[in-house]
């Protein structure tokens, strides 16, 4: 008769079978990451979302040690190769940053003069909040 529906009670459309999908997201992997020998993932946590995150933190780091690093004057510690490493490092992170800055100050802009056309008492009344 017809091949493609011979024992067809094994055979499932679309739709047709078990279509169950779980799809909420997982924003905890990083943190369910941490084993329990390297630290307690609850604290890190913690302190990553209140107080700084590691990108924060090892900003602070580096800034200190190249500040330090200039402050020695050492001609040893500046040609030595990681040093280097850490100020072209330290360098391509605040390129990105004002990379950053820069977009989203356009950005701003861009929606700023979109609503000055449209909507200009909106404008007025939303510079208001930003007047020092």
């Amino acid at each position: 008769m017809f091949p493609w529906f011979y024992n067809s009670s094994n055979y499932h459309f679309p739709f047709s079978g078990a279509v169950k999908q779980h799809i909420s997201p997982e924003t905890d992997w990083f943190f369910g990451s941490i084993t329990p020998n390297a630290g307690n993932a609850e604290i890190e946590k913690e302190i990553f979302y209140e107080t700084a995150s590691y990108g924060k933190q090892i900003g602070i780091i580096t800034d200190v040690l190249l500040a330090l690093l200039n402050e020695a004057g050492s001609s040893v510690l500046k040609d030595n190769p990681a040093v280097k490493q850490l100020k072209e490092i330290s360098q391509k992170v605040e390129v990105i940053k004002s990379e950053n800055q820069n977009t989203m100050q356009n950005e701003a802009k861009r929606s700023l003069d979109k609503l000055r056309k449209h909507y200009p008492e909106s404008l007025k009344e939303l510079l208001k909040d930003y007047d020092d």
